[in-house]
Parts: structure tokens; sequence; C-alpha cells
């Protein structure tokens, strides 16, 4: 997911001429994301990575927000763009660690 991610954005850089500070600090979210997935089923609330990847996604949706603000692109390519780079990965960790709760003991 990671790859793929990053991959879109650098796409979206490349071709679509996206800005590159809104790039940039997306692929560091995708790093960071990453390094959650280091300790992944045991993700500590407190931590700096943890911290950080929230304030991360804020900040990219801020960043977000203003450029689809001030750039027209129909909305299925705005929903494309929140759902491939913005939502896929936290989703992801968030749907993942609730997968192991109606496993029974063995």
């Amino acid at each position: 997911l990671f790859q793929f991610s990053s991959a879109i954005l650098v796409g979206l850089y490349l071709f679509e001429h996206f800005p590159g500070f809104m790039v940039g600090v997306g692929l560091f979210t995708n790093l960071v994301y990453f390094g959650l997935l280091q300790t992944f089923p045991f993700i500590v609330l407190t931590s700096s990575n943890f911290i950080l990847s929230c304030v991360l996604v804020i900040f990219n949706h801020y960043l977000a927000f203003q450029f689809f603000a001030e750039e027209f692109y129909p909305f299925s390519e705005v929903l494309a763009y929140f759902t491939f780079c913005l939502w896929l990965i936290p989703f992801s960790f968030f749907v993942s660690l609730s997968a192991g709760e109606n496993v029974l003991p063995s």
C-alpha cells in the first residue's frame, strides 16, 4: 500500500503538476506510516511516531483542501485523490487492528 500510494503521488507530481510541497508532505507521511508498521499490532498512542502521523494527516488534508479550492478538478478525481493518497493507509491500519478480535483462542 505504501508503494502504491507513493507511486500515485509521484505520478501526480510528474504528469498532473501537483505542487511539490504537497507531494513531498504526502511522501513523508507515507514514510511515517511505514515507521508505525515496525511495531504494528502494538501501536503506542503516546509515541512520537503516532502523534506525528496524526498531525501529518490533518496537515495533508489542509493542503489538499487548499489545493482543490484553487484548482478545479472533477469531484471523482478529488475523491480518488483523497481515497488513494490520504485515506487508504490510515484506514488499513484501523481495520487491521480490529481484525484479530473475533478469533477464538487456541
